[in-house]
């Protein structure tokens, strides 16, 4: 796993709560991002049994978002900036949308933002009690552009912002360290 990697991390974990099991979130029960299902089928796949998503470990966190997130929508192979927006939305639209968006945006940041920003506007309009989260996530969209935007123009040195792989979860007011793993 590579600096970069353990970078966007660190900043993707900054806007995903900890423990969550809201009524109106399709996903379920989540803690740091990653719905039960999700814990569920990375278990299976290591030949584990199943776990509660509110006891997973740092460790976990790390290699479900390496594995299904950031390597499976094809993030590590894009440019600064573009696979920063490209993962988080492999996270928070899942890896098939995440690669239509990159399709139809023809690797634009500002595209791409705005196809996130109106799937998010068609989705309340289709189911309305998803509007509980609209603030949230345009909070998060546009964290994530101006971030992107960042990275990609070479403002942030990536070497320098979360380097040290340790940061302030202020959601649940925790340290997590994501380990140098290669």
């Amino acid at each position: 796993m590579d600096i970069r990697f353990r970078t966007y991390l660190a900043e993707i974990l900054s806007h995903e709560g900890g423990k969550s099991n809201n009524k109106n979130d399709a996903g379920g029960k989540t803690n740091y991002g990653i719905t039960q299902n999700t814990y569920n089928a990375f278990n299976k796949s290591k030949g584990r049994p199943q776990k509660d998503v509110f006891n997973i470990t740092m460790e976990d966190v790390v290699w479900i978002y390496w594995e299904r997130y950031y390597t499976a929508s094809g993030a590590d192979k894009l440019p600064d900036g573009l696979a920063f927006i490209h993962f988080d939305t492999a996270v928070n639209f899942g890896v098939g949308r995440a690669k239509q968006f990159l399709q139809e945006s023809k690797n634009d940041i500002t595209k791409y933002h705005e196809l996130r920003q109106n799937w998010r506007k068609k989705r309340i309009a289709e189911k309305p009690s998803q509007a509980v989260f609209r603030n949230g996530w345009a909070k998060r969209d546009n964290a994530v552009f101006a971030y992107a935007v960042q990275v990609s123009s070479g403002e942030l040195n990536r070497a320098n912002n979360y380097a040290f792989s340790l940061f302030f979860n202020a959601n649940n007011k925790t340290y997590i360290y994501v380990p140098e793993w290669s």
